[in-house]
């Protein structure tokens, strides 16, 4: 992936795509309750599986 899909962050979060030297990875940031995360993690599960 090479460009960021079209998106409105919160007020003063940033996204950038970054390439680390131990390999592929994927990240996603929460913002709210812990309580509330489990659609976010599994909006990350989702992608990672379909990127393979």
């Amino acid at each position: 992936m090479d460009s960021l899909p079209r998106h409105t962050p919160p007020e003063g979060v940033t996204a950038a795509i970054a390439t680390w030297d131990y390999g592929t990875v994927a990240e996603i940031l929460h913002v709210g309750r812990y309580e509330a995360e489990r659609p976010t993690i599994e909006r990350l599960e989702a992608f990672v599986e379909a990127e393979g």
